[in-house]
């Protein structure tokens, strides 16, 4: 493959570094074995470097895309890298050119998976709003610039002619980044919203049209020969080509996925390096008949058929290396163009923000005069305008463009252009978290009575988690156990799929609008498609959700649904699974710590659910099935709120319900003064406690024992090794052990606690560690706390795209 054309305003001084030596010169004496040495130790580096920024951003809501552009600026040798020993180390003569070389085919890769992220066949379907956005910020862009054309050329173009750089300004403030709007929409928790689909939907057609118009303008080279020359077949060639190349790829790359595809798509490591082998390959070739290579590698990824899932399957496989190493490197290249020394002009300054102004108030124009005609309140409108001003790759695409085949920009106005772009961005996502802050600031919050205070006519409305589909069988049942009987109150069973966030997540969702048809891998259309067959088996009716989360504030997404539900109780799995020898096995720390921040956020009672083969391993209907479960009760408000669940469970004709009392033998003797009663004649706190243990039980008692609904038992232990043996009787004849998690003057006495999960409370720490041999599941439930001042309606509360609840049809 030929060398890459350095572009023309590079200075030869910028890659040839003065320093001929660095502290890495002696590892390798070969020229070509000490380019790749470079080329791997970059590469290190900015695998070390990318996900801090990442993570430093989330926390900031600002899309991770700008964490590659932004570690490639700052390492790069017009920033960082300007410092001689960080310059000797990353930037050596040695290792520049094979950089040069990677990093020119990364961008041609790159340019590839963002048309890979663009659903063209969406563009149909847009409305008559979107459409309407598009033509009025074209028309708007239009009509700005030539009032603000001479005063923005002087300051940044000073030397390009005035038609090109009023296109250029144009193309600047009317274009959108729509896969870097849509993962951010899908960030802020907007993308099921009008306003995200609105914007994605906008952002999408609005690029299409740039897109094109840009790839007619990159023929304008071709048509100056062809006018001076009189040769028409290289204009037409030029336009010809990279169509005639996506529609012979498209149909090739499904043939050679298909001959190894069993039931999943499944790209190979083989089938991946041919289907880069042939981007670059034709990308290259493009440019010997006169297109740019990145505008044909943006095509060629366009054209990739989405209808049997190859384009997912390609960005699922392309995601990691492209955009964690070979798009950064490609910004280490995009830092020889820029300045620094620029922004330090007060001339500059001015300039960036000028061109970030006016790109943001033309779509804040666009979005405002439409949002009249359409009727849309203003924080709605003001949000779209926001969201359609995060930049993306038609930017970068356009820069290109008007540099190595226009020859418009040089290397003040790479600066200029590319630091407004991101100054646009970082800008919208900050007033975009302020908007939603403002619509959220009314919505009173949400906290539920509890279980037991509600009553046992009151609606029972349950959410429960799944984070695999090992998750769903044990789901199924305790739904079903939660139905009751015919005569019982009413059930409603929401379901949610909790998936982590990552960006190749990110990017294939986010042109979907509904739980249907949504490609977030096979778990996700399994655990749809079983808990749709067991509704229609006969099944308590669902209502199903996907949501996805960063795992540090998934917590967030849970507590939201929970109270846009209004839900009962929320239900998690256990942090650890079952093996197959008995022992209980961690499955992830990053779940144990969800677990725990839901049952401190949660804004209802919250259930967390240690499976031991609760419904089998098997993805089957729990219609029909008996369940024996035991309900411990120790005291406490915790205890009370799980019996009072208990009793619905009790109801169910296909549950065996047995509640166990344990009585403490040492409370009858280690009475001392201060808990016979106070100085002035008031009860002391646990006597109330207790007092209320013993009206809940009665009644309880009367309302399910006495009518034969459940047994009732009594055990009186003296030591923690009684209470041991006892659970252990228990769990002989029990699937399922229902426990409060709170403490109680029983468990400050009697059970010292492995702290092994403190989060369950000592008797749900007891059953669900594996000391004690316990094979029954444990379900601990836990009533909610009063939360802390202002924890409704501010900027922590918004996650991340939750799909839509998809109501699962009735038999």
């Amino acid at each position: 493959m030929a060398s890459p054309t350095i572009p023309h305003f590079i200075p030869p001084s910028i890659l040839n570094c003065t320093e001929d030596k660095n502290i890495l010169s002696g590892i390798v004496s070969h020229g070509t074995a000490q380019q790749l040495f470079f080329l791997f130790f970059q590469a290190s580096v900015l695998l070390s470097v990318v996900p801090v920024l990442r993570s430093i951003l989330r926390f900031f809501y600002i899309p991770e895309y700008f964490a590659e552009i932004t570690t490639g600026l700052l390492l790069g040798p017009s920033a960082l890298g300007s410092i001689p020993w960080l310059k000797a180390l990353l930037f050596s003569p040695t290792g520049i050119t094979a950089l040069q070389g990677f990093a020119w085919t990364a961008r041609e890769v790159y340019a590839f998976m963002a048309g890979l992220e663009m659903d063209i066949s969406l563009v149909t379907s847009s409305s008559w709003h979107a459409r309407s956005l598009v033509l009025v910020g074209w028309c708007i862009a239009c009509g700005m610039i030539p009032y603000v054309t001479d005063p923005l050329q002087l300051l940044i173009a000073p030397n390009s002619t005035l038609s090109s750089f009023r296109s250029l300004m144009v193309f600047f403030i009317a274009n959108t980044g729509s896969t870097t709007q849509a993962r951010h929409a899908t960030e802020l928790k907007l993308a099921i919203t009008k306003v995200g689909q609105l914007g994605v939907s906008t952002a999408l057609l609005n690029d299409v049209v740039c897109l094109t118009l840009l790839a007619l303008a990159s023929l304008e080279p071709a048509v100056a020969r062809l006018q001076a020359h009189g040769f028409f077949m290289e204009p037409l060639l030029a336009l010809s080509y990279p169509l005639v190349c996506a529609y012979l790829m498209g149909p090739g790359i499904h043939w050679m996925v298909g001959r190894n595809r069993k039931q999943r798509i499944h790209i190979s490591d083989t089938t991946l390096c041919v289907v880069l082998a042939m981007v670059t390959s034709l990308a290259q070739l493009a440019a010997l008949v006169g297109y740019p290579p990145m505008m044909c590698s943006v095509l060629l990824g366009m054209f990739i058929p989405r209808n049997t899932r190859v384009a997912p399957a390609l960005l699922d496989q392309l995601y990691y290396p492209v955009r964690s190493v070979a798009f950064p490197m490609y910004c280490f290249l995009i830092s020889l163009l820029l300045k620094p020394d620029e922004l330090r002009q007060p001339a500059a300054g001015l300039s960036m923000l000028l061109v970030a102004g006016l790109a943001i108030a033309g779509k804040v124009a666009t979005s405002l005069s439409m949002g009249l005609v359409f009727k849309a309140p203003l924080h709605e409108s003001l949000m779209t305008a926001f969201l359609l001003s995060i930049k993306g790759f038609p930017d970068l695409l356009l820069i290109i463009i008007y540099d190595s085949t226009l020859h418009v920009v040089n290397r003040r106005s790479a600066t200029i252009l590319t630091v407004a772009s991101l100054l646009s961005s970082f800008l919208s996502a900050f007033a975009l978290l302020a908007l939603k802050q403002y619509a959220r600031r009314g919505i009173p919050p949400y906290m539920h009575p509890g279980i037991e205070r509600q009553g046992v006519f009151a609606e029972l409305r349950v959410l429960a988690c799944l984070h695999s589909t090992t998750d769903v069988p044990t789901a199924i049942n305790y739904i079903e156990a939660f139905r009751g009987s015919s005569t019982s109150a009413p059930l409603a069973a929401y379901t949610m799929h909790l998936i982590e966030y990552n960006d190749r997540i990110a990017c294939q969702l986010e042109y979907r609008h509904d739980n249907s048809n949504t490609p977030v891998g096979a778990d996700a259309e399994e655990i749809a498609a079983v808990l749709e067959a067991y509704v229609k088996g006969g099944g308590t009716p669902l209502n199903h959700t996907t949501a996805i989360s960063f795992m540090f504030n998934m917590h967030q997404d849970v507590c939201t649904s929970a109270e846009d539900v209004k839900a009962s109780i929320v239900v998690l799995p256990f942090h650890m699974f079952q093996r197959l020898d008995g022992k209980m096995q961690v499955r992830s720390s990053a779940h144990r710590a969800f677990n725990r921040r839901v049952l401190e956020h949660a804004p209802c009672t919250v259930g967390v659910l240690a499976c031991r083969g609760l419904g089998g391993t098997t993805l089957a209907s729990a219609t029909g099935k008996r369940h024996r479960v035991t309900g411990l009760f120790f005291g406490g408000p915790d205890d009370r709120e799980a019996l009072a669940l208990g009793g619905r469970m009790a109801e169910h004709p296909n549950v065996s319900f047995r509640l166990v009392r344990f009585i403490c033998g040492r409370l009858h003797t280690s009475l001392t003064l201060s808990e016979c009663g106070t100085a002035d004649g008031t009860a002391p706190p646990h006597e109330k406690v207790e007092a209320l243990d013993e009206e809940f039980l009665d009644d309880f008692c009367q309302r399910y024992v006495e009518s034969g609904r459940m047994r009732y038992e009594e055990r009186m232990v003296s030591s923690e090794a009684e209470t041991v043996d006892a659970l252990r009787e228990l769990d002989a004849s029990s699937e399922l052990f229902l426990v409060g998690q709170g403490t109680s003057r029983f468990t400050e006495l009697m059970i010292s606690g492995s702290e092994e999960c403190p989060e369950l409370g000592p008797i749900g720490d007891l059953l669900s560690c594996s000391d004690y041999s316990i094979t029954s599941s444990v379900l601990v439930v836990k009533q909610r706390l009063p939360l802390p001042p202002k924890q409704k309606g501010g900027l922590i509360e918004a996650s991340l795209m939750t799909i839509g609840y998809a109501s699962l049809p009735k038999s």
